[in-house]
């Protein structure tokens, strides 16, 4: 079984003690903390000890779908852990197998669970464990609606999350509410804004501003400490914490890659080995790099003028998720190619970039969830690190801008926090080679040159 730091264990201990003395219960633990680990270790006992029999992991679609089943079996492989997903047939025959005693389920498919149990039918499960609690802040939405109405099905409920009120103590409410059904911050969302916020607007009726009063939120946590579990400290002294997002293509996309590499070669280099220059090889590589990015530029043979053409969203769509369980944390973004940030662009509505007025004040501030940024324009004497923890790659630089682009948050006068660095990779591209290429510490400028002769002599056996 993989091993963890007796640091680490400790206050994973704790955690999980935590959970199993309290039928309702949240950790709120910032990222790097390690939610997971104790969550399952915490099933385990209770599946053990027969307090509960199957348990229902709620959370984005990626995270439901790859990431508990792998952390289930690392950590407690002894339990079955299955993800729920696919047509609505495919997600039934698994929540009503009784031998998997862990369902995992996007939270997108909340309010279709409920539909299915509202009326009749013995709900399949003791426990529901909510990753991301800010999944539900809201509370008029149909998910957050069903999830209301599920608390009452179950007799565990456990959330996890790493900024519970990044964006607005207003959101806490919702997700209390699953726990507490409204006993500790109030039965409903006025009498919660009442008790904690006063209305600063000129017009309090038709456009209320709700600002918090002096202590809200001390006070606010004070009320629920008794089932919030707060780990929230200075770990700015640890290293960065480098996480690995593995996309996988689909069967058509992995041919498409493929055939996209076997075309660059020869278009580039011909049928016959021959030396591979340094801009030739840089070219195709950076070709290789925007496929797996999702987008590639092209030239119309018609009329000579270039074009974005685009691929896939795997890596848009893991962002997606990073920003949503981050609940408005400030995430800095590393893109390279001026189509990435098009295409970001049409996605995350008034995104600002480094050329925004005021960008870097309001980084500062907190107030901007997501910043995205060239390697080369955020790697020298940009002061960022009072804003955020949280850095995504969506493709890798060379290990010089890799290092500089984390050091603008990283091991700088006042951060406190530990920095998180998330990494989108498409397993069996160049982003992989890119990965190596930082972990090995390599410098050599004939980087890519080695990596597109090793392409060019794998196409040349298969052919």
């Amino acid at each position: 079984m993989t091993q963890v730091s007796a640091y680490h264990d400790a206050y994973q201990q704790l955690g999980r003690k935590w959970i199993l003395d309290r039928t309702h219960c949240a950790l709120w633990w910032r990222p790097g903390k390690g939610k997971t680990r104790p969550t399952l270790l915490a099933i385990r006992d209770l599946i053990w000890t027969v307090q509960v029999h199957r348990v229902l992991v709620i959370s984005t679609k990626r995270i439901a779908k790859d990431v508990w089943p792998a952390e289930c079996e690392k950590w407690t492989p002894e339990l079955t852990c299955k993800a729920a997903y696919g047509t609505p047939l495919k997600r039934k025959q698994v929540i009503n197998d009784d031998s998997v005693q862990i369902v995992t389920l996007s939270a997108g498919c909340v309010d279709w669970l409920y539909q299915m149990y509202r009326d009749y039918g013995q709900f399949p499960f003791e426990m529901i464990v909510i990753d991301e609690s800010s999944l539900f802040a809201g509370t008029k939405s149909r998910r957050a609606k069903a999830m209301r109405q599920l608390r009452n099905k179950v007799d565990r409920i456990v959330q996890l999350t790493g900024s519970p009120a990044a964006n607005s103590l207003m959101k806490l409410w919702g997700q209390l509410y699953l726990l507490d059904g409204g006993e500790r911050l109030g039965r409903t969302v006025t009498a919660y804004r009442t008790m904690y916020f006063t209305n600063r607007s000129p017009k309090p009726q038709e456009f209320p501003l709700w600002e918090p009063r002096p202590k809200a939120k001390e006070d606010i946590f004070d009320a629920v400490s008794d089932i919030c579990f707060a780990l929230q400290g200075d770990d700015s002294a640890n290293p960065p914490l480098e996480v690995n997002h593995e996309l996988s293509f689909s069967p058509r996309q992995r041919e498409s890659y493929k055939n996209f590499v076997r075309d660059g070669v020869l278009d580039t280099f011909g049928f016959e080995p021959g030396i591979f220059d340094i801009a030739s090889s840089g070219a195709l590589y950076g070709k290789l790099l925007q496929f797996a990015g999702g987008a590639v530029y092209v030239v119309d043979e018609e009329t000579g003028t270039r074009r974005v053409q685009f691929i896939h969203d795997l890596k848009m769509d893991a962002l997606k998720e990073i920003v949503t369980e981050a609940a408005g944390d400030p995430i800095l973004l590393a893109y390279q190619y001026k189509h990435t940030l098009e295409r970001l662009q049409k996605v995350f509505p008034n995104l600002p970039t480094l050329n925004t007025p005021g960008v870097i004040d309001r980084w500062n501030a907190g107030e901007l969830p997501l910043l995205p940024m060239h390697p080369k324009s955020g790697g020298h004497g940009l002061n960022m690190q009072y804003g955020g923890a949280t850095v995504v790659f969506w493709d890798l630089p060379d290990l010089e801008l890799y290092e500089q682009f984390i050091g603008r948050l990283h091991g700088r006068a006042g951060q406190t926090r530990r920095v998180i660095v998330h990494r989108l990779m498409i397993k069996g591209t160049v982003d992989m080679d890119a990965r190596r290429r930082i972990r090995d510490r390599d410098e050599d400028q004939n980087f890519m040159i080695r990596v597109v002769e090793r392409l060019s002599a794998e196409y040349r056996r298969a052919a």
